[in-house]
């Protein structure tokens, strides 16, 4: 009964030191100084956005400096579109393919 009562002790001080480590290294993980700035919607100041004509926005995102805009046109083709965010400009268009698409 001893030996049972020592394991459960250990075993509950061992819990306890995990989960404090856990819980220490996210609370440093989350406020440490060096962490990315969330994105600022104000930060955008382009005007106008202009993508081609027959695609439809799916879905939208932004990254420093950039705006990040998933497209699909007509065929259901997708395309990632970065913009510049302060000046609305194209950067880069980028052709999406799932693993489905592959095969067909």
């Amino acid at each position: 009964m001893r030996a049972l009562r020592r394991l459960v002790t250990t075993l509950t001080v061992a819990l306890i030191l995990g989960v404090s480590t856990v819980a220490g290294a996210m609370v440093f993980r989350i406020t440490r100084a060096d962490a990315p700035a969330p994105f600022d919607p104000r930060a955008v100041t382009a005007e106008r956005l202009v993508i081609p004509e027959g695609e439809t926005v799916v879905a939208a995102g932004a990254a420093p400096g950039a705006l990040i805009l998933a497209t699909r046109d007509a065929e259901g083709r997708e395309r990632l579109r970065l913009f510049d965010a302060a000046t609305g400009a194209p950067l880069r268009a980028l052709a999406l393919e799932r693993d489905g698409d592959a095969a067909r």
